[in-house]
């Protein structure tokens, strides 16, 4: 019976996962200028960890600076940056996604 129970769990935790919003960060926009006067950019980079260890530690840096590629040139207005977690089974995967409006002024 002990063997039946764990055999369920260890399925239902193999499949089951579970998503997490930590962070989102709204910047604004100076000088003040129209939705329309700019493109918009967005950058995603990801962290995948195994039983607390991973190799990837500037993820955020790399969503950011393809964020500023994007943008060469320009202005980065309004910036919005959000951080979540998906878990998995004795893994997770931190997500970093960055949008933006890039302003040619």
């Amino acid at each position: 019976m002990l063997t039946k129970i764990f055999l369920v769990l260890s399925l239902l935790f193999t499949f089951a996962c579970t998503h997490s919003v930590h962070l989102v960060h709204v910047g604004d926009f100076k000088p003040y200028q129209k939705i329309t006067s700019g493109k918009r950019i967005e950058a995603k980079a990801e962290q995948f960890v195994v039983l607390g260890f991973t190799q990837e530690t500037d993820y955020v840096n790399l969503a950011r600076t393809e964020l500023m590629k994007q943008c060469e040139g320009g202005t980065i207005q309004g910036p919005m940056t959000r951080i979540s977690t998906s878990h998995g089974f004795f893994s997770w995967t931190n997500k970093a996604y960055m949008q933006a409006l890039c302003v040619k002024l």
